[in-house]
């Protein structure tokens, strides 16, 4: 069973779904505040992902969606202009 990761970082809250590979109905989802104006942004989008991840580690892909402009060589977002901490 191929398993998708899918993480939306917005500005008020942190979303992360697991899907199998081909369907649109998520096997876990959950989701939290970003409290993008307070330190530790990361840290809530860790223990989030945490609390979905698979318990055998088994996943294929990771799709991440956040606003602001990346850097698709580098593979990290240049800057966020909601969240603070990451700017």
């Amino acid at each position: 069973m191929g398993l998708i990761l899918a993480v939306d970082i917005g500005g008020t809250q942190i979303r992360a779904a697991l899907f199998e590979r081909g369907s649109l109905k998520p096997v876990r989802a959950e989701r939290t505040r970003t409290e993008a104006s307070k330190p530790g942004v990361y840290d809530r989008l860790e223990a989030l992902v945490a609390s979905i991840w698979p318990a055998d580690g088994g996943v294929d892909a990771i799709g991440i969606a956040s606003p602001g402009p990346l850097d698709p060589h580098a593979g990290v977002i240049i800057a966020t202009p909601n969240i603070k901490e990451w700017r």
